[in-house]
């Protein structure tokens, strides 16, 4: 349904409140067969599709973006702990929305704040 829904309006999504409201839809229309479809909501289980689904093409571009400057400063700087942390935070957002819960995005915002800040540091001196 991801990709459906993807297909439908990649360059501005369906924004933020609607994104589950049209995954339920499409799962709906489809019918799956699986019982738990009808006992539990799903969503899209990928942070980067949600993205596209709820903001469109660009803001999934600029947090691409945010990424690979991120990556790009700790490789300069060499801090290997600060590249590790972003390409789990990368893979695992391919299979999980991590960044939905409070508790995934203070601990992103967090930790990602604490590496870039002492990077930024070091490359001042």
């Amino acid at each position: 349904c991801d990709f459906q829904l993807i297909k439908a309006k990649y360059l501005v999504g369906y924004g933020v409140g609607d994104v589950q409201d049209n995954l339920n839809e499409c799962y709906d229309k489809h019918q799956f067969e699986a019982k738990i479809n009808k006992e539990r909501t799903f969503n899209s289980h990928n942070y980067y599709a949600h993205l596209i689904l709820s903001a469109g093409i660009i803001a999934f571009l600029l947090f691409v973006l945010m990424l690979f400057y991120n990556v790009r400063i700790a490789f300069f700087n060499k801090d290997l702990a600060y590249i590790v942390f972003l390409l789990i935070i990368a893979v695992n957002l391919l299979t999980d929305n991590i960044l939905l819960r409070f508790q995934g995005a203070l601990c992103f915002a967090l930790f990602n704040a604490l590496f870039l800040m002492s990077n930024l540091k070091l490359s001042d001196e």
